[in-house]
């Protein structure tokens, strides 16, 4: 029983210990490279966007307030009911309503998904 116990120590000291640290080190570069890449794309996608004209979503908010009229004030008292109100005041995060949730940062909505 004791020879077993400093077999299976010799194999894991040997053989399985040096396998599985060349394993990781082939992991660690093929992180480290997925990495790189990752960081190479988040940087050509910042060029994309910045070279390609668009309109903000604040633009867009005024303009449909601005020249189509939208009441943003009543859309704002329909998202912010007063079983809302009590439900931010009350630490919630996330409202759930029908098909939407209304997501909460402090006691602001900050986004309806």
């Amino acid at each position: 029983m004791q020879k077993d116990k400093y077999k299976r120590m010799n194999d894991i000291r040997n053989t399985l210990l040096p396998n599985a640290q060349i394993e990781a080190k082939k992991y660690q570069r093929l992180v480290a490279s997925l990495k790189s890449e990752l960081d190479a794309l988040i940087e050509q996608s910042k060029s994309i966007v910045a070279d390609v004209p668009t309109v903000s979503d604040h633009a867009l908010i005024r303009y449909l307030e601005r020249f189509h009229g939208f009441d943003l004030d009543k859309f704002r008292k329909e998202m912010l009911t007063e079983e809302r109100y009590n439900a931010i005041l009350a630490g919630c995060d996330e409202i759930k309503l029908d098909k939407v949730t209304f997501k909460v940062s402090g006691k602001v909505i900050v986004t309806v998904v």
